[in-house]
């Protein structure tokens, strides 16, 4: 699964196809700002959004929030690329979306 391109951002999530490079650990989140070229890194895909191997979830508003602090970015503009982000996942069949 290559780079999801997002607005301030860039996100890739491990997968376990992703693994045989050892490149990404698995369940982690590479936040890449290309203003600042500072890389961060969060545990697991938050949101509704379930990593399918280490079985972790978060709400999406705190998801939000979290990514809005981390890059100093308005929370709508975050919400929208990660509606995005989201459905990119979903259709790689590597996660779970968990609605409700």
């Amino acid at each position: 699964m290559g780079w999801m391109r997002g607005l301030p951002t860039e996100v890739r999530l491990s997968a376990p196809d992703d693994l045989l490079s050892h490149e990404w650990p698995d369940g982690i989140v590479h936040v890449f700002h290309p203003t600042t070229g500072e890389t961060h890194l969060l545990n697991a895909f938050p949101a509704a959004v379930v990593d399918a191997t280490a079985g972790r979830s978060r709400r999406l508003p705190e998801l939000v929030e979290e990514f809005a602090d981390l890059l100093d970015s308005p929370q709508d503009q975050v919400r929208r690329w990660l509606d995005r982000a989201v459905l990119e996942l979903e259709a790689s069949e590597l996660v779970r979306i968990e609605t409700g």
